[in-house]
């Protein structure tokens, strides 16, 4: 059976939900991918609005949201490097960032305090693995 680009986002839901702190109002599950690196984060928000990043992702949940990547290839855009899911109740809204470099952004040999952590040859195999057209590569990218 192969699920469909819903049947993702319905994993990913279900498995912040599994994640979450009982009383949970919000979570928003932010993704940050690289060739076939995936990081996963949580943020929840609690019934009494105080917000929580303490919150250890579900075991798989990284790969089903690099399975999602693959599956949301567009030869005309690439893959997204940076995704956020949203879960309220049942419902999960979704935001792809095509164009923000992940890992706080390129490493700077020159700055080495630097919290970027991208590498340019990792950017140039994730290029290999989600080719996108020369006019859709954002400036930074080592390929462009």
């Amino acid at each position: 059976m192969s699920l469909t680009i819903d049947d993702r986002l319905r994993d990913i839901a279900d498995a912040a939900r599994r994640s979450a702190p009982d009383g949970w109002q919000r979570i928003v599950v932010h993704a940050e991918a690289l060739a076939d690196e995936v990081e996963i984060g949580l943020t929840v928000t609690l019934g009494d609005g105080s917000t929580t990043k303490k919150v250890r992702p579900e075991s798989g949940l990284g790969a089903t949201v690099g399975e999602l990547r693959r599956e949301m290839y567009d030869p005309g855009r690439g893959g997204w490097y940076l995704a956020d899911f949203t879960v309220v109740g049942v419902d999960v809204t979704t935001t792809f960032d095509y164009d923000t470099c992940p890992f706080g952004g390129l490493i700077d040999d020159d700055e080495p305090d630097s919290e970027a952590d991208a590498d340019p040859e990792d950017l140039l195999r994730d290029h290999e693995m989600y080719p996108r057209p020369a006019d859709r590569l954002p400036a930074w990218h080592p390929a462009s």
